[in-house]
């Protein structure tokens, strides 16, 4: 279902003359004027609602990154801190940025509700007024050790075990991740939840505050070893995070920063194409590129509404995929009808568009369950698409629209299909927002 690179090229080559004809023909486009203000009618019809639902759907997710058990707050503050990508060098490394750094430092916990994720490792505190980035590892990491506890009612509650890296079985093809556990101290262990417990929290300043956090549950695998299922997708699940610091008479906890819509860090763009000749792609051309600040994987939009991501990029104008182009990716976020608080779904990957009612499918790798059931007869549940943060140029809060999410089957590490209802279409608008990427640290192509 992927794109195929020599196919592409192929169809590339031997249709490059119709994009040169397609760029001299971009008036005929007013013969689609009619069409153009329909499906930016349709867009603009919920935008006013889009625009307010995106934001308020990633607050109640930032929110969530507080810890709900009292024993976890208790004589610690909470900081806030939104995930704005990964350290090239390493997927075990997340890139924060904390909208008031104050107090936080180099080997703080870090943690998303009541789970442990890592530590911080760096700070960089330029920033405007308080804030600052940070790097914080993740437990997932190679040579990243905590220690563990057994919170489990029977015969082995309060064993010892470290915890960190990744199960050398998901090196045989899993696709979830797995925590690695190493010298439990009751080797007949099978089950049960696992906290953070140090043996020796004395030893630097801050291991007493992931006091109690949790690692997820232990499980005997083959070879009588032991692993940790997470409660968090450590791969494409971790948007908002939080810091857990010291208690500090002169400071409080932190909220999230305001919703990205509102800064300005987006440029206006025009279509300089009416489609792609390729029938297999959904792409078009714009009339912004480098000399604009835009940079691949930016976010195009119009209102609060994702219609696609930069894809090649030149000195004045860019290529945008649009979202049913196939490969382009996203990391997302869902709000189901009847259940409280959203949802996190990690990366949906685009396999076009399906042609008997031109809704978009996407292929979703399900990584944590949800704890929702499916819907009436085993049906996919209808729910609200917003994006998720970690993508460089693609902020959260985005509305992609609404789709139908399955539910049912074996959880988690099933592949499945999400299909986002068919709505208007970025090619089917005259006008578009691109992000510009000046406030990025780095810069990816948002494609597999």
């Amino acid at each position: 279902m992927r794109p195929s690179e020599w196919v592409d090229g192929v169809l590339v080559r031997s249709l490059s003359p119709l994009r040169v004809a397609g760029e001299l023909v971009r008036p005929l486009r007013w013969f689609r004027h009619g069409e153009i203000q329909a499906a930016e009618g349709l867009i603009a019809r919920s935008a006013a609602a889009e625009a307010v639902d995106g934001p308020a759907l990633l607050e109640e997710l930032a929110q969530r990154a507080r810890p709900t058990e009292a024993a976890l707050r208790r004589g610690r503050r909470i900081v806030h801190a939104e995930v704005v990508g990964r350290d090239p060098s390493s997927r075990d490394r997340l890139i924060v940025h904390l909208p008031d750094g104050r107090g936080v430092d180099v080997g703080m916990p870090v943690a998303f509700g009541n789970a442990y994720l890592g530590r911080v490792v760096s700070l960089d505190p330029k920033g405007a007024g308080n804030s600052m980035g940070a790097q914080v590892e993740l437990v997932t990491a190679r040579g990243f050790f905590v220690g563990g506890r057994l919170d489990q009612p029977g015969p082995w509650d309060g064993a010892l075990m470290t915890v960190g890296g990744i199960d050398p079985e998901n090196r045989a093809g899993r696709s979830s991740i797995r925590l690695a556990v190493h010298n439990p101290s009751d080797r007949s262990v099978e089950t049960g939840l696992v906290r953070v417990h140090e043996l020796f929290p004395d030893v630097d300043p801050y291991p007493r505050l992931a006091e109690g956090y949790r690692l997820g549950t232990v499980k005997r695998g083959r070879d009588r070893l032991w692993a940790i299922d997470p409660e968090v997708d450590f791969l494409d699940g971790l948007f908002h995070v939080v810091v857990i610091a010291p208690l500090d008479p002169h400071l409080g906890s932190t909220e999230p920063s305001p919703h990205v819509l509102r800064d300005n860090h987006w440029t206006l763009a025009r279509p300089l194409s009416s489609g792609d000749p390729n029938p297999r792609r959904r792409t078009g051309l714009v009339s912004v590129g480098e000399a604009h600040g835009v940079g691949q994987g930016a976010a195009v939009t119009f209102g609060a509404r994702l219609l696609g991501r930069v894809g090649r990029v030149s000195r004045w104008s860019a290529e945008v995929r649009f979202l049913a182009d196939p490969g382009v990716s996203v990391v997302a976020v869902a709000s189901f009808s009847g259940v409280d608080g959203p949802r996190i779904l990690g990366r949906l990957v685009s396999l076009g568009q399906d042609p008997r009612d031109h809704s978009t499918l996407f292929r979703w790798r399900l990584a944590v369950p949800l704890g929702i059931p499916a819907g009436e007869g085993g049906l996919p549940r209808r729910a609200t698409i917003v994006t998720g943060s970690g993508d460089p140029g693609l902020p959260a809060g985005l509305v992609l629209g609404q789709a139908l999410i399955p539910l049912g089957g074996p959880e988690p590490a099933e592949g499945r299909i999400v299909r986002l209802l068919p709505d208007a279409h970025g090619d089917d608008v005259d006008e578009l927002w691109v992000r510009t990427m000046a406030d990025e640290s780095s810069v990816q192509e948002g494609a597999e």
